[in-house]
């Protein structure tokens, strides 16, 4: 799934696993007055934006996000390890409401087993009945994650969920998944309460009962709410399968309307992390010493999407050419502020089965000798074409600049047309762009779940209209695969396609930012870039 960096997700950029998504890790400090004597006693106030929905299978802002992934417990969750001063999440993912997960030999059912004793904030027990809900309302028309079930493999969709106990769940399914239990560790599959939604609500799946927030299953649960101002949460003591003493005792996300708001109330010291930030504030903060600046390199991607319904574009030979006269260094460099990386196509470093293991390749380089020769053998001159990118996204607008200049010095002429979100979106799915400015994140970071909604013929998010029978045929056969090394061989053999053939010209990967004040540890950047508070601490 995923957003696009520090702003509100429209339902068709989240669609699938966080499409558009770059958010930070989260930090914690100790200024005078906001904690106790122990990292336990804590207060921490993070600067973020505003909250709409809390229901989790709904389209919402990153803030919201950011709260139900720490509100809700999941049957599995993600393993971190340190690297350059943040917990940056694994391959691994553990049990975690979930005691253990087994598939019949076969592969035809799979029963997934609870822990002993497990309890809702409310004191009421979390039992079987309770994971089935959830995984029959998540996989229902109630919001998007219908999408997941064909990952999963799940035969009969939610008729084919049942408790066969109090503490255990039995699933259909058509084989072995090797997504299960990654996605099963996604906050939209956070474990609701029946009860409660069958007692707050007499809607359908209660979406009006689950949008202000149901509840918690999670390691926090909401104390206070103050509707476009802020949200408390505080430790959750009926979430007995993590350790929590440790774990800031609150957590306050106040509403900051901007980027340079949150950055002033940070240096200010009236909050302690900032999620706002953008690359040029980063830079600024680098050099002052009550902050500190935490990064670190993801898989999101921001994209030149080439249009090949667009005539000059269905010729590969002017896609590459505008591949290679992308300023890509500059784009990093001054865009981004150095807080970015090279893309080495549709699943960039440091996605899982990347063609880039080292983060240093770049698909295309910058030639624009090279971009000549292309554009004459393809018989094109004086081409002129749109590029359409989404006005509020301040990453896109900056980046068009430097690309429409490049462009021009190659012989193509490049008008910017600047739209509002909603009317980026209908022009990206409707295919009425030529170029674009696109981005992408998937939660999970799997490639061939990336490819599968990017670069499929046919798939509604393939917003280029690229299609390849091959690469169809690789995706199709590695869907099929339940081993990771089998699955990512095809993947890289679909990535190099793509790159040869230049759906896009793969112009970054932006990093995940986060400032905070000078005491702050246990920073998180799991799959899906939504800090976890439970690993803050006070150094």
């Amino acid at each position: 799934m995923k957003l696009s960096a520090r702003r509100r997700l429209t339902k068709l950029a989240m669609v699938v696993a966080a499409c558009t998504i770059t958010l930070s890790a989260c930090g914690l400090t100790t200024p005078p007055g906001k904690s106790g004597s122990s990292n336990g006693g804590a207060e921490v106030i993070v600067g973020y934006g505003d909250i709409d929905t809390l229901d989790p299978t709904q389209f919402k802002t990153n803030t919201a996000t950011l709260v139900v992934g720490n509100v809700y417990g999941t049957l599995f969750a993600q393993k971190f390890q340190a690297k350059d001063g943040v917990l940056v999440g694994t391959a691994e993912y553990a049990p975690s409401l979930a005691e253990s997960a087994n598939y019949s030999a076969d592969g035809k059912l799979l029963t997934i087993t609870l822990k002993p004793g497990l309890k809702f904030a409310d004191g009421s027990p979390l039992t079987a009945a309770d994971v089935v809900y959830t995984l029959q309302r998540s996989l229902s028309d109630v919001g998007y994650t219908g999408i997941f079930a064909s990952y999963l493999r799940f035969t009969n969709g939610a008729s084919g969920v049942r408790a066969a106990s109090d503490t255990t769940v039995e699933i259909q399914t058509s084989g072995v998944s090797p997504l299960l239990r990654k996605f099963l560790s996604f906050q939209t599959f956070g474990i609701l309460s029946k009860a409660a939604a069958e007692k707050g609500s007499t809607k359908k799946w209660a979406t009006d009962y689950f949008a202000k927030g149901g509840v918690s299953s999670g390691p926090y649960k909401i104390e206070a709410r103050s509707e476009g101002s802020s949200i408390t949460l505080v430790k959750n003591p009926e979430y007995t399968v993590a350790n929590l003493a440790d774990a800031p005792a609150k957590v306050t996300i106040q509403n900051q309307p901007n980027a340079e708001q949150a950055y002033l109330a940070l240096k200010s010291g009236s909050i302690d992390i900032d999620l706002s930030v953008s690359p040029d504030l980063a830079a600024q903060a680098a050099d002052n010493r009550d902050l500190k600046v935490y990064k670190a390199a993801t898989g999101d991607l921001v994209y030149l999407g080439m249009n090949q319904t667009t005539p000059a574009l269905k010729d590969v030979r002017v896609r590459q050419a505008i591949s290679h006269l992308v300023p890509y260094r500059a784009l990093r460099e001054k865009v981004m502020a150095g807080f970015a990386g090279p893309a080495y196509g549709p699943d960039p470093y440091p996605m899982n089965g990347t063609l880039d293991g080292s983060g240093t390749k770049q698909a295309y380089d910058t030639d624009p000798a090279a971009a000549a020769a292309l554009l004459r053998q393809a018989g094109v001159s004086g081409l002129s074409l749109k590029m359409t990118v989404q006005a509020s996204d301040v990453t896109a607008v900056k980046s068009a600049t430097f690309v429409q200049s490049a462009l021009g010095e190659g012989g193509i002429t490049v008008k910017v047309d600047k739209l509002s979100d909603a009317d980026y979106q209908s022009a990206v799915g409707d295919g009425t762009t030529q170029l674009f400015i696109g981005s992408w994140h998937s939660w999970g970071e799997d490639p061939i779940y990336q490819l599968n909604f990017l670069l499929r013929t046919g798939q509604y998010t393939n917003y280029a209209r690229y299609s390849s029978k091959q690469v169809d045929g690789l995706l199709d056969a590695a869907m099929k695969l339940s081993g990771d090394d089998e699955r990512y061989a095809l993947g890289k053999q679909a990535q190099q396609i793509a790159i040869d053939e230049a759906p896009w010209a793969f112009m970054f990967t932006r990093d995940m930012i986060t400032l905070t004040r000078q005491n702050v540890g246990g920073l998180t950047k799991p799959d899906d870039l939504f800090p976890r508070f439970q690993y803050l601490t006070l150094n």
